[in-house]
Formats: structure tokens, sequence, C-alpha cells
């Protein structure tokens, strides 16, 4: 996390972000981090005996779902207002909707874990009552949802150390807990590209012709394109499924940089803007590709 924070912090000397979004996901950075303590000292969110990584893979599934992780109601309740905290400080015109969101779950508390499962998954009936009681869109609702589902899917997934050996995954979705891609690398040592998982940060490899989302392999219909063409940073796009996917080819970057997908991603948010005046859409926002058990 030290080192999030100083690549992001890195970032206000750029133009691209304001010094204000540095400040805002570094508070939310701070926040998983200190949630990612909490569910250490409970001695992790999930039971490694009941996972089955050949069986799960074999069809095609995600090691994690939902009922494998202990969303710890007394850490939830403090992970909420703070999360919720951040959003107004920085987005004061959200302050009437976070409030009746959170009066809502003071009174329901036992549906906070129903909504996490519903704004990773997809899942529309507690969303749209909730769009409705705080007239918020269900997109930020969502993001909600995903501010705190990630510290537990996150400690989830170094609790299973869990690394993808050749080609036994070729899915555009994480084979960890089923999360849609955030960005892809291209990995400096070799040029392959890497995906990495928006929900719990897994990275594994992937087709560099393949389109992770409707895997489409034409490559007459798979294109990118630059906004800078000495940048790192590019956009993948899919004319079959209208999806987009930012990459950052680590070959560009200087020779002592990384790519830190988390933040590459917030530094490029230009090329969101770009792909979506070209009319396609976030491929990373589908829903988690998961299945109870």
């Amino acid at each position: 996390m030290d080192g999030y924070t100083q690549k992001l912090n890195a970032l206000k000397d750029k133009e691209c972000v304001s010094a204000e979004q540095v400040n805002f996901f570094t508070a939310l950075f701070d926040i998983n981090n200190k949630v990612k303590q909490l569910i250490d000292n409970r001695n992790g969110c999930i039971q490694l005996q009941n996972i089955a990584p050949a069986e799960r893979h074999a069809q095609g599934l995600p090691l994690l779902t939902f009922n494998d992780i202990e969303f710890h109601a007394d850490i939830l309740k403090t992970l909420l207002p703070d999360v919720c905290a951040v959003i107004t400080y920085y987005n004061p015109a959200s302050k009437p909707g976070i409030a009746a969101l959170t009066v809502f779950f003071q009174k329901e508390p036992d549906k906070l874990q129903q909504f996490i499962k519903d704004g990773c998954t997809g899942e529309s009936s507690l969303m749209d009552s909730l769009a409705r009681l705080t007239a918020m869109n269900k997109n930020t609702l969502a993001i909600i949802a995903n501010c705190l589902a990630k510290p537990f899917f996150e400690h989830a997934a170094a609790q299973l150390n869990f690394k993808i050996k050749g080609d036994q995954w070729s899915k555009g979705y994480c084979p960890v807990c089923g999360g849609r891609p955030l960005m892809a690398k291209f990995r400096r040592d070799d040029g392959k590209r890497i995906l990495e998982c928006s929900l719990c940060g897994t990275n594994w490899p992937f087709l560099r012709i393949r389109c992770p989302f409707c895997d489409n392999d034409d490559k007459d219909t798979l294109q990118f394109f630059f906004v800078d063409d000495t940048s790192p940073y590019r956009v993948d796009v899919c004319d079959k499924c209208r999806k987009y996917i930012k990459t950052v080819d680590e070959r560009k970057l200087p020779e002592n940089e990384e790519a830190v997908v988390v933040i590459d991603d917030i530094a490029t948010a230009y090329l969101d803007v770009a792909a979506g005046n070209e009319k396609y859409g976030c491929g990373c926002s589908e829903s988690v590709v998961t299945a109870d058990s």
C-alpha cells in the first residue's frame, strides 16, 4: 500500500489527475488497507479447506464464491460509514443520497451483505429499491458495493496465494474471484499480456488477440488506439461487443518503474473519456462471474 500511495502522490505533478482526485483515492486506499488488517486480525475471511481449485476450474468457475467469504458484520459496520464519509467529503452533492443509504442500513443491517453481492454480481432487485430510496443511480451504488467488497476479496486472494501456471486458465474473468479485468499490461520481460482483476487484484495471462469480454478473436474487429503514440498507455477495443480495456506497456516505462495497474487506471482516466467518445463501454464494469455453492 505504501507503494500505491507513493505512485499516487507522484500523479499530483501530472496534468491528467488533480490533487483532489489523488487525495480521494488515497483516502480509499487507506481505508482498504485498514480493513484488510482488521480481517487479518481475525485470521482471514475464508476457510482454505473449502476451496477446490481443480474441480471449480474444470467447470470454468472461479475459486471463490460469495458464500466462501465471511463478511465480518462488525467490520462492515465500520467500513460503510468510512467509505461514505470519503465520498461525501469529495462529492458534497452526494450527501443526501449517502445519508439515506446509511439510514437504510442502520435499520436493515442484515441486508448489507446482500447489497455487496448484488452490486458486484449485477442482481437488480435490492439495487433498484435503493436507487429509488436514495435517488442515486445504480452505477454509483455498485461502486460503493465494490468498495465494501474489495478488501475482503483482496484478503481472500492473498490467503489463497493461487498462481496460474501456463495456459491452465483462458477466461477473460478472474480465476480466483470471477471479477472482470481492470486493465491489462504487457510484461516487461517477455511482452506477454497480463490481466489484473478489478476486485481481488489477481493477475493472469491472456491471449494478445482476444477480447476478454466476449472472447472475440477476429483480428479484423480487434483494434487499439493511442492518444500519444510515445505513451506506455493504449486502449484495446472490440468492435463486436463494443467494450474496451486499457493497457500499459511496461517495456515503455522507465527501467526502474513497474506498472501498478490500480494507479495506472487512475492516471489514464482521459483514455476512458476517449473510448467513451468513440462509443465503447468499459468492460471492467460488467458483473462478477461467480456461482454460489
